[in-house]
């Protein structure tokens, strides 16, 4: 008789749980934006899954790091949710960390034109 009721009590949990997939490896997760205007795609490096309670708000939050390689910046996209929590890594693509000539320049006419310091005889 215990294990009967024990038994509903297992099958209520389980149809309140369900396994979510958070994301899936080199999906697109974001975007990481450098300094000077450069604009390159984040992605993640694995697949995470979790497992949450039905009615729950899960909430995403990507964290990237100081880069310190010129071809890679890296991360990670930090899942929450009232019982669940997991980290994925996340890394860009085409990551630029210094500006071509052609960035810069454009970057320099922008502050330029942002000050309105222009000089006309």
């Amino acid at each position: 008789m215990s294990f009967e009721r024990s038994k509903t009590i297992v099958d209520a949990l389980q149809a309140s749980l369900k396994e979510t997939t958070i994301v899936k490896k080199d999906q697109e997760v974001g975007y990481y934006e450098s300094w000077w205007g450069g604009k390159t795609v984040v992605t993640a490096k694995a697949d995470a899954k979790a497992l949450v309670w039905a009615t729950t708000n899960p909430s995403l939050e990507l964290v990237m790091n100081e880069h310190e390689d010129e071809k890679e910046a890296t991360g990670t996209l930090q899942f929450k949710s009232d019982n669940t929590e997991a980290t994925v890594d996340v890394s860009t693509t085409g990551f630029q960390a210094k500006p071509s000539f052609w960035d810069r320049l454009q970057y320099a006419l922008l502050i330029k034109n942002a000050s309105g310091t222009s000089r006309r005889r």
